[in-house]
This record gives C-alpha cells, sequence and structure tokens, in this order.
C-alpha cells in the first residue's frame, strides 16, 4: 500500500482518478486501517509474500476473486508492458516509424490479455447475479 500513497496519484484511466500530498504509513498504523474497516464490515485477506508492487497485488487480487490464472496473467501483462516500454523509448528517440509498429504491437498484446481475462470476468459476473 505504501507504494501507492507514496506515488501521490492513481489513474484510474477513462474512470479519472485523484492526487494526493505522498505519504506512508507504518505496520501499526496499517494494522490500526485493517481494524477500522474490519469494524465497517470488511475483511482483510493477506496476500502472499511474493506481492510486493502494485502490479503484483492486482494480479493477486484478479486470481483471488475471478480465478484468473497468475501466471499467465503475469505473462501477457509483461507483453503488453515490453511493447508499451519500447514505443516510449522510440518516441522519445523521435523513430516514428518504430514508435508507431510499438504501439501497435502492444495494442495487439493487449487485446490478447483482454481476451484472456474476459471469460473470467463474465464467469465472475454471471455467478453474482445468480446469487
Amino acid at each position: 500500500m505504501n507504494e501507492e500513497f507514496r506515488s501521490g496519484d492513481h489513474d484510474a484511466g477513462m474512470s479519472g482518478g485523484c492526487v494526493w500530498e505522498p505519504f506512508v504509513i507504518t505496520k501499526e498504523e496499517f494494522d490500526e486501517l485493517v481494524r477500522e474497516l474490519q469494524n465497517r464490515g470488511m475483511s482483510h485477506v493477506e496476500p502472499p509474500e511474493s506481492v510486493i508492487t502494485r502490479t503484483d497485488w492486482h494480479i493477486w487480487k484478479f486470481e483471488y476473486e475471478l480465478g484468473i490464472p497468475s501466471d499467465e496473467h503475469y505473462r501477457l501483462w509483461r507483453e503488453e508492458e515490453k511493447w508499451g516500454q519500447l514505443r516510449k523509448q522510440a518516441d522519445e528517440a523521435g523513430d516514428q516509424e518504430r514508435m508507431l509498429e510499438y504501439h501497435l504491437r502492444a495494442i495487439e498484446a493487449g487485446q490478447t490479455l483482454v481476451r484472456f481475462i474476459t471469460p473470467f470476468v463474465k464467469q465472475y459476473h454471471s455467478k453474482k447475479q445468480d446469487s
């Protein structure tokens, strides 16, 4: 959570986002936050020790809540991220031809990731509607 708090912003894509003064919390403050949220009816699930970054957490959460296999999710996410980084580097270097090529590959990788995730999301929503 401190990675998120320290960043000072959260880009929520088309949903907007928010900005705050960056900060960190101690383990004791985190425990207090968990207790307060539990008092308000929420539950706390401790992620595995392998969850370190914001991306780790999101991918673990998708596996925990939606059943999306994290190994394949990571692989597809890294593929999209790789092309996005290459696109950014080509753009910064002024290489518009490669920038466009990498941009298209990032889009293709993103579409592959979406096709992988979508059945799990649909199944999750279907189960929620049935209950």
